[in-house]
């Protein structure tokens, strides 16, 4: 009786060339033939984001695929390089500024997040939230920009946005006084706000 396979989306790439192997064994005699249709029938795997924590006084970043940051405490500064899309399953915790750097690529850090100093990104989008007051540096996005914060919004640097952004700092202001240039839509929901 042949082997039982499991579907392919739940096998990991050993045990799916180890699969692949049984399966060739019943209809091919010969090992050289095996192995052929070993390396034809093997798909591409995407790229597995990798997780990291850090708990240091600054940590500078860089990964060739997609990233994705765990829990962070740092005193000092991060930087991060990613050629992938940048997410993040832990929580933030930055003493000094924030420096993203994700080209053509998404930036999404939705957790309960803690920047003190500016937070800079250059990417194809980002949506961040935030737990109290937010400083913009420069932030440079080919697409559209959300942002979530529980304290006032502010820029000390320039904002770039290809597509649409949108402000949310309920009861808090918000304050974007750079010379900033927003090709679409600009949307806030705050108490109070100043845009230039």
């Amino acid at each position: 009786m042949p082997p039982q396979m499991r579907p392919f989306r739940t096998l990991t790439p050993i045990s799916l060339v180890n699969s692949l192997r049984a399966f060739a064994a019943l209809i091919c005699p010969s090992a050289k033939a095996r192995t052929i249709m070993v390396m034809v029938w093997l798909p591409e795997l995407p790229p597995i984001p990798a997780t990291i924590g850090i708990s240091a006084a600054s940590a500078s970043v860089r990964d060739v695929n997609a990233l994705d940051l765990g829990n962070i405490s740092l005193s000092g500064a991060l930087v991060v390089s990613a050629g992938g899309a940048v997410s993040d399953s832990g929580k933030l915790s930055v003493g000094g500024s924030t420096q993203i750097s994700a080209s053509g690529q998404s930036v999404v850090l939705d957790g309960d997040n803690s920047l003190i100093g500016a937070l800079s990104i250059s990417a194809g989008s980002a949506s961040i939230g935030h737990a109290g007051a937010i400083d913009l540096g420069t932030l440079s996005l080919s697409g559209n920009f959300t942002l979530t914060a529980g304290g006032a919004v502010s820029d000390s640097g320039t904002v770039t946005v290809g597509g649409s952004a949108q402000i949310s700092a309920s009861g808090q202001s918000v304050i974007l006084d750079g010379a900033n240039d927003f090709a679409g839509a600009l949307s806030i929901s705050a108490a109070s706000a100043s845009v230039r």
